[in-house]
């Protein structure tokens, strides 16, 4: 992906790593640090192009936003915060 300047790195982990389950501190921490490492990775992985919720530069669109919220696909979130930061937010 380095040498080519263009890759997306994807990952899919818990609502656990950002809100944490009761009796399942061991399982949530696991979850963060994968929330964690992805932030790290982004940043590192920026100037290469290569996307893990990286820092784009640039402002996203309105389509980026209502393919977020109103996309078929997305058709079983209910009552979720959406993460679509660009890489700006850290938290």
């Amino acid at each position: 992906m380095k040498q080519a300047g263009y890759g997306r790195i994807v990952t899919i982990t818990s609502q656990a790593g950002k809100e944490g389950i009761v009796n399942t501190s061991a399982y949530n921490a696991t979850k963060a640090g994968v929330i964690g490492f992805m932030k790290s990775l982004s940043k590192e992985l920026a100037s290469f192009g290569i996307r893990a919720k990286t820092l784009m530069g640039r402002l996203c669109t309105v389509n980026e936003v209502a393919s977020m919220v109103a996309s078929p696909a997305c058709s079983y979130s209910t009552g979720t915060c959406f993460d679509v930061p660009g890489g700006r937010a850290q938290f």
